[in-house]
């Protein structure tokens, strides 16, 4: 449980996957806030539980988070973590009907709508100010640099080159923020799935041709990203998809690169090259 004095102010820390919502925590912690955490997933309240107040939700619970804010008089809010759409549009059936009327508002269901809308509805409708997901977790933001062993040739650098403006291009049209390619060859772009099961998928794409050639898997964020939501994350987890003999780039400035000292070791270990490159 948070040993925080409740008389300081609150944040409700809204938790999906991954390790940025213990390391947000932590961060507003030191910062002096009373964190109270809302976890949309299992592994999100397994993390927190121990050491904040922590209450488990479904991601599309947003009433019953709402009255908890106003039980505990939370005005600010920070939305940190990967939530999948798929783990959404698998809870509809969880939607207060009042909620579930308003999708039919929705010319479409990407991301900048769902988040856009959601924003409007929690900061017009119910007072509440959502935090810019950098604000206090900027040291998590590399500047261009190679941070492996394993430094890209001249060709290696094209090929980068080519996946990032790839990525900058689907991410411009709310697609996804990864790009993977391979002997100038897109073999997957990241949409409803998620990076990690995007990589995969262009890993068995790959074996039907050219098996050996690298993979590089180029991340970036958004034009005029709303750092409020989805700032794209590099981490163990995004490498150890890539198993062996790849390459990383992601975009310096914008991106979380998480878990610095054991991705980069893993990397290290299995001949991958991680770069963020300034565009």
């Amino acid at each position: 449980m948070n040993l925080n004095n409740p008389n300081k102010e609150k944040v409700g820390l809204i938790a999906g996957y991954g390790e940025l919502p213990h390391l947000a925590a932590q961060a507003l912690t030191e910062k002096g806030f009373h964190v109270i955490c809302c976890a949309l997933t299992d592994s999100a309240y397994k993390i927190l539980n121990d050491e904040y107040e922590t209450y488990k939700y479904s991601p599309v619970e947003i009433l019953k988070i709402l009255d908890l804010a106003k039980k505990l008089e939370v005005k600010k809010i920070l939305f940190i973590g990967k939530v999948l759409k798929l783990d959404f549009f698998k809870n509809l059936h969880k939607l207060d009907l009042k909620l579930l009327s308003r999708l039919k508002e929705f010319s479409d269901f990407s991301d900048d709508s769902i988040q856009l809308r959601l924003a409007k509805y929690l900061e017009q409708e119910h007072g509440l100010e959502i935090l810019d997901q950098t604000k206090y977790l900027r040291s998590l933001f590399p500047a261009a640099q190679i941070f492996t062993k394993r430094s890209p040739t001249e060709d290696e650098w094209a090929e980068i080159n080519y996946g990032l403006k790839i990525a900058k291009s689907i991410a411009a049209e709310d697609i996804g923020q990864t790009a993977v390619i391979s002997n100038r060859s897109i073999y997957a772009i990241e949409a409803i799935e998620g990076t990690d099961k995007c990589i995969q998928r262009a890993k068995k794409l790959k074996t039907f041709w050219d098996k050996n050639k690298d993979i590089f898997v180029c991340k970036v964020a958004k034009p005029n990203q709303d750092q409020r939501f989805d700032v794209p994350t590099v981490g163990l987890g995004t490498v150890k998809a890539i198993q062996k003999n790849g390459f990383i780039a992601f975009e310096a400035n914008e991106t979380f690169f998480v878990n610095q000292k054991e991705t980069i070791a893993y990397a290290n270990q299995n001949n991958i090259s991680i770069v963020s490159v300034k565009l």
